[in-house]
């Protein structure tokens, strides 16, 4: 695993300890309104692979298509009215970015099958990944016995996640 999250994240393990690859998956799945960070997700969990071992797409393809969703979905934004729920929001975006990748976008297409699963994945992925929703898909896909906090610098204002599996956990409040 340590080496597909090194792949996925185009950044080098700075230790082999096993929380490092975990704080990499985190990065991986706690996406929620970052389009670079969407987008990749799309592209690792949309289309369904037999292997960890694929091709991945540079940080600059993966920007570029990034750049082209949040293009769409600020047209969207604009074209709108006012007051439309994110599931509306999510059906419109990911009609609009069906139409903009047609012709296909990082090697997935839709003759293969894999464009669809990708667009819905990161446009998904932007409106509802948030910590608790990456936490969520890592305690249910994780095994063993464990205590787990997570938090993230983008959430470390308002948010943490705590899970446990096959022991207890403890949280204690002290005042300032």
């Amino acid at each position: 695993l340590r080496s597909w999250v090194v792949m996925a994240t185009h950044s080098p393990a700075p230790s082999n300890v096993d929380s490092i690859v975990i704080a990499g998956i985190i990065d991986l799945l706690r996406t929620k309104g970052s389009w670079y960070h969407s987008v990749r997700f799309g592209f690792l969990f949309g289309p369904r692979r037999e292997i960890l071992n694929h091709a991945m797409p540079s940080k600059a393809e993966l920007q570029q298509v990034a750049n082209m969703a949040e293009a769409e979905f600020n047209s969207l934004i604009v074209d709108i009215q006012t007051g439309a729920g994110a599931d509306v929001l999510l059906v419109l975006l990911t009609e609009r970015l069906t139409k903009r990748f047609l012709g296909g976008v990082l090697g997935l297409t839709l003759e293969q099958g894999d464009l669809k699963p990708f667009i819905t994945a990161a446009a998904r992925a932007f409106f509802e990944q948030d910590l608790f929703h990456a936490a969520q898909m890592f305690l249910s896909n994780a095994k063993g016995s464990f205590g787990l906090l997570v938090s993230s610098s983008l959430d470390a204002d308002r948010q943490i996640a705590l899970g446990a599996r096959g022991q207890t956990i403890s949280i204690a409040f002290y005042p300032k």
